[in-house]
Order: C-alpha cells, then sequence, then structure tokens
C-alpha cells in the first residue's frame, strides 16, 4: 500500500500545471491543515496571520504557499452570464499603467 501512494503521489506532483516546490507546497498544505483545525476550535475563518503564528512562518509566506497551490484561470473562464453577454476573468482585470485619463 505505501508504494501505491508513492506512485499517486509522484503521478499528482508531475502531472500537474505549474511546477511548485515541495517546501512551498508542504507549506501550503500544513496551513491548510491549521486552517481547518482552527476552524473546529474557533468556529470562524482564520486569517492568514492566525495560521501564520501556529506555523512560526512569515505571513507573506503563507498567502504565497497558498496562492501557488490554486489552479491557475484561463482569463476567458466566464465568471457571470445572466443570458446576455457573459462577463470573462478578463473583462475585470485592469491595468494600472493604462489610467481612464488616457483614453481620452
Amino acid at each position: 500500500v505505501p508504494m501505491i501512494i508513492g506512485e499517486i503521489r509522484r503521478y499528482l506532483r508531475d502531472n500537474n500545471q505549474i511546477r511548485v516546490s515541495r517546501s512551498l507546497r508542504d507549506i501550503a498544505y500544513k496551513a491548510l491543515q491549521v486552517r481547518e483545525r482552527l476552524i473546529s476550535e474557533t468556529s470562524k475563518e482564520p486569517t492568514a496571520e492566525d495560521i501564520a503564528k501556529v506555523l512560526e512562518v512569515p505571513h507573506e509566506e503563507i498567502v504565497f504557499a497558498l496562492d501557488a497551490i490554486q489552479d491557475p484561470v484561463s482569463l476567458f473562464e466566464p465568471i457571470y452570464n445572466d443570458g446576455g453577454d457573459p462577463i470573462y476573468v478578463m473583462d475585470q482585470i485592469s491595468d494600472e499603467r493604462n489610467k481612464d485619463s488616457q483614453w481620452i
């Protein structure tokens, strides 16, 4: 059984869309476990700071690790459709270099 579990883990690790380092992935999974434990203890959603304190890891590293294990989203993913034209993720992203004043 341990060999089967190892092979499954290796397959999942090698066939992800984006490669994430093992240490970063470990931090993310520990953070998810701590999150679940804190929710069961306090009955509320913990902040990233709460999780960072428990793991004794900087807050930024927790946020970075959790972002790294998220599946990528297509820019053409519809996020709203009310029978008319759908609104895509791309429509909700703004370019800080392109301000409204430059359209005139």
